[in-house]
């Protein structure tokens, strides 16, 4: 439920829509906008396979085909590099190519890691921000190798904090992990809950 937001593009950061960590976006909120000539490009070359369609119909059934293949290899482009539908057909529609284009959040959650700032230089491999779905989450349990008999999968978990007192949380156990830590001779258990109000946090 961890989504890390990156561009497959290179260029600089105009704007960011995104605020700190710790605050929440829903899917479909810009996240931010960028500018890129490679990006440019790309729409540059969609829009000269439209025109090129719409000029070129021609009485022979393979130049029409090769035509309309230019226009979706063309488009194909622009939607891995992170061109929405929606924006991809304005373009067509408009016959103008945006010198800044908005990249939107795929998820709803909350922002747990922001590694950009505003006119920073991006390339595809950088991670913009990191995006969790904190809704539900997983408690880590370790279990003594003679408690492993009383612990199986889809087994009922109650949950219980120190700090959270006559506070109680259900859950099922996820899975049982096939691995023995050497040193204290435990098994990580993992426990999935619903954390509807968000007091169950990543670290706790």
């Amino acid at each position: 439920r961890m989504q890390h937001v990156h561009t497959k593009i290179q260029g600089w950061i105009e704007h960011l829509h995104a605020g700190a960590v710790g605050d929440t976006v829903r899917r479909g909120d810009p996240l931010l906008t960028i500018y890129s000539p490679e990006l440019l490009a790309t729409q540059r070359e969609f829009l000269v396979a439209l025109d090129n369609r719409a000029r070129g119909v021609s009485s022979m059934p393979e130049v029409n085909a090769d035509a309309e293949h230019l226009v979706e290899a063309a488009r194909k482009r622009l939607l891995l590099q992170d061109m929405t539908e929606a924006q991809i057909d304005e373009l067509a529609s408009t016959r103008e190519a945006r010198k800044i284009v908005t990249l939107y959040s795929p998820v709803s959650g909350t922002i747990t890691a922001r590694n950009v700032s505003h006119g920073e230089r991006i390339e595809s491999a950088t991670s913009l921000l990191d995006i969790a779905d904190l809704s539900r989450v997983w408690v880590l349990a370790d279990i003594y190798e003679s408690e492993l008999p009383f612990v199986h999968d889809g087994q009922k978990a109650t949950i219980t904090l120190s700090y959270l007192p006559g506070r109680s949380y259900s859950g099922r156990v996820s899975l049982v992990s096939p691995l023995v830590d050497e040193t204290t001779r435990t098994v990580k258990v993992r426990i999935e809950l619903d954390n509807g109000e968000f007091a169950l946090r990543p670290g706790m």
